[in-house]
């Protein structure tokens, strides 16, 4: 699975509803923490995966998720395949 990276002023822009112009003095005044470090550079690359606060307010803080599994017999490793069953049928919806 790719992990899409995209810049922190248009992250910022779309969660807080504000133009891109709105957020440099944001991240000007040190406003801006990603992965717990101040941020003042709006074109720093962050992804889906990034822990983004602002003003001590979390914006974003999702976690991977990881799922070791024994491939049974008669599952092909795929997400999708036509012909046979594929492993994320052993895996739970909610993940």
């Amino acid at each position: 699975m790719p992990i899409n990276n995209n810049r922190l002023d248009r992250l910022l822009s779309k969660h807080l509803n504000v133009s891109r112009a709105a957020i440099k003095p944001i991240l000007a005044k040190g406003q801006v923490k990603v992965d717990g470090t101040l941020i003042s550079d709006a074109q720093r690359a962050v992804n889906e995966f990034s822990l983004i606060e602002v003003s001590g307010v979390v914006i974003q803080n999702k976690q991977a998720i990881y799922i070791m599994l024994n491939k049974p017999k008669g599952y092909v490793s795929a997400t999708k395949d036509d012909s046979h069953q594929t492993v994320m049928e052993l895996i739970n919806e909610s993940y």
